[in-house]
């Protein structure tokens, strides 16, 4: 039976096994859901993109890659913890230092667990890069459904939809029930991706479910 399809943990042993593409590939999934965590934490745009940049040098530079691993939950919860925690020491005395200077690596045992309203914060700012990313390669593999998802986000009339896109109300209401369900899909292909085994999925789908409608085939 093939394993479960868990990019995520993949491309972490990748980056345990020195290959940067690994690490990138990790931080490119990653990166835009902490800065936009930091930024709705406070941060300038500036800011959040250094501690960024710092939250995941503490994974090159600490014990925290090494410890990572699907018996520890999600990788999500990690991130999130380190970004906690660096920033609960800029808040508390970094500020007259330079941005990483003199911090001591952060190990597993360090971290304290996130506070419920920074996780309730973080997930809502994960699951906005999930749709995004699903919004993006909607464009690109089914533009016509795009177009008319987009202009309905926008809260055009259906009638002005239909007449700017040459089509029918008609039309127009199958591609945007298709578009959705396009994108339902393509979010739990995601999800599917930073699981460890179906068990683990099916809780993860079931959390997400908070903040977005993942029903449907």
């Amino acid at each position: 039976m093939p394993d479960f399809p868990s990019t995520i943990w993949q491309d972490l042993e990748r980056a345990r096994s020195g290959e940067a593409s690994g690490w990138s590939a990790v931080v490119a999934r990653y990166r835009p859901a902490v800065v936009a965590f930091l930024r709705r934490r406070g941060q300038s745009e500036a800011d959040a993109e250094d501690l960024a940049q710092e939250v995941f040098l503490q994974f090159v530079r600490g014990h925290v890659l090494a410890g990572a691993g699907p018996a520890r939950g999600r990788f999500r919860s990690l991130i999130l913890a380190v970004a906690c925690n660096i920033l609960r020491h800029r808040v508390r005395d970094d500020r007259a230092e330079k941005r990483g200077g003199g911090r001591r690596p952060l190990s597993l045992e360090d971290l304290d667990v996130a506070a419920p309203e920074d996780r309730d914060l973080f997930d809502r700012e994960w699951v906005a890069r999930l749709v995004a990313s699903a919004l993006e390669e909607l464009s690109r593999s089914r533009p016509a459904y795009h177009d008319a998802l987009r202009m309905v986000l926008e809260e055009h009339p259906q009638a002005e939809i239909a007449r700017t896109l040459g089509r029918s109300v008609a039309q127009v209401n199958n591609q945007v029930h298709r578009a959705r369900m396009w994108i339902r899909r393509r979010i739990r292909a995601l999800v599917r991706e930073s699981c460890a085994d179906p068990e683990t999925c099916g809780a993860e789908l079931a959390h997400l479910s908070r903040y977005v409608d993942l029903s449907g085939t």
